[in-house]
Order: structure tokens, then C-alpha cells, then sequence
């Protein structure tokens, strides 16, 4: 599928299935490429039950809306879905396939949304230090609080809630 449109077009389907208002498509100066990531996210998000405003909050906090390989080369794509999510046999390239990335991210942040109880900060450390960072020690206690405070301005801009029935 193509998703690239001229800049106009990408803008007027963005607003059209994203909304005017409550998902900060006006205010932003997002690239064509951005607003297609949002659309494909928002998409997802509705498709799985997700509630899209976390799906493209993650999605902002994560990659700005961007394709990428994180610069440490374990996470991919606009959720930066970790390669520890690899399926046997798949290669790391696979997760810079929106097609891929994305159904996966979403299906992370479902996940562990129950996981967390609803709660969407807890959620988002999760998703950022591994769902048994509390056991495992993968994350200490300053990457925590840093998590969370880069994690309220976004939540915040998106309107995500303080908690989400599971």
C-alpha cells in the first residue's frame, strides 16, 4: 500500500480519520510521513482496543512518529517494538515493516496496559524497562522517575487518562 500522498492529501486524511481536535493533528507540523505513521497507529489501536490516544502517545514518546532503529539497534519502528519480540526465524530488519511493527506494538501496549491494571504510567515504565523490571532490576530508579517524567507532557498533549478499564 502507498502512503505517500502530496502534502495536502496526507494532511486532509489525516485530519479526517484522526480528528481535528483531542488528537493534536492541527497544532502539530508533522511530515506526510508522520501523519501516514499516525493514521496506520490509530488504525491499529481501534482494530485491537486499544485506546489510540496511549497507542500515539507511545508512539511520539518513542520515534516522533518516525520508522527508525533506535540508536542502541535493539528496537524498531515508529513503537520501537524491541527485537526481543522477534518471532523465530524473523530478522531484525522485519520490525522496520510498519505492516509488522505496528500490529506488534499494539498488541505490547494491550498487553501490558492489563498487565499494569489500567494504569498508563505504570504501562509506559513496562514498556520502556520490560514488564518484570520490578523483579528483574532492569531499570533503576532514576531511569524510572526519568521515564515517567518524560512520559506526563506527552500523556498530557494526547489525553490520556489516568486509568483504563482492562
Amino acid at each position: 500500500m502507498n502512503w505517500l500522498l502530496p502534502v495536502g492529501g496526507a494532511l486532509a486524511v489525516a485530519v479526517l480519520l484522526l480528528g481535528s481536535s483531542g488528537d493534536n493533528v492541527s497544532d502539530d507540523k508533522r511530515t506526510t510521513e508522520q501523519l501516514a505513521v499516525m493514521v496506520r497507529i490509530r488504525a491499529e489501536a481501534l482494530k485491537q482496543g486499544v485506546p489510540v490516544e496511549l497507542a500515539l502517545a507511545t508512539a511520539e514518546a518513542e520515534s516522533n512518529f518516525r520508522n527508525v532503529k533506535a540508536t542502541n539497534g535493539a528496537s524498531y519502528g515508529p513503537l520501537q517494538v524491541h527485537k526481543s519480540h522477534l518471532l523465530p526465524g524473523e530478522a531484525e530488519s522485519v520490525l522496520l515493516n510498519m505492516d509488522v511493527s505496528i500490529p506488534r506494538g499494539i498488541t505490547i501496549l494491550r498487553n501490558l496496559l492489563a498487565r499494569a491494571g489500567g494504569d498508563p504510567i505504570e504501562m509506559r515504565v513496562m514498556y520502556f524497562c520490560g514488564p518484570y523490571y520490578r523483579t528483574k532490576g532492569s531499570c533503576s530508579d532514576e531511569s524510572i522517575a526519568r521515564t515517567k517524567s518524560r512520559w506526563a507532557p506527552v500523556a498530557a498533549r494526547w489525553g490520556v487518562k489516568a486509568a483504563y478499564p482492562v
